[in-house]
């Protein structure tokens, strides 16, 4: 999903999808009472969302690289205050 990169440009994670994929499944259990319909797809959504905490810095990068680490050759912006209860390396 989304654009293909560039030839020869590194493979990186954005925020964006799993963000706008959690907000989409919270948008959806308004109109439907089953809170186990969407679980395994929200699941999933959480790690992908963690690998852009980056706590010793006190920062959420929109794009990081495909392993969490911060993307040397993108331009970022701060998004949020990283290094909050439960959001430390390994715990969640």
């Amino acid at each position: 999903m989304g654009q293909e990169p560039l030839s020869g440009a590194p493979s990186t994670h954005p925020l964006n999808m799993p963000m706008i994929t959690l907000n989409i499944i919270c948008e959806l259990r308004n109109y439907n009472d089953d809170r186990t319909l969407y679980e395994t797809t929200a699941n999933a959504c959480i790690p992908q969302i963690k690998m852009h905490v980056h706590g010793e810095i006190k920062a959420t990068l929109e794009t990081v690289t495909q392993d969490g680490a911060r993307a040397a050759q993108a331009v970022f912006r701060w998004t949020l205050g990283g290094g909050g209860p439960g959001w430390e390396e390994g715990q969640g």
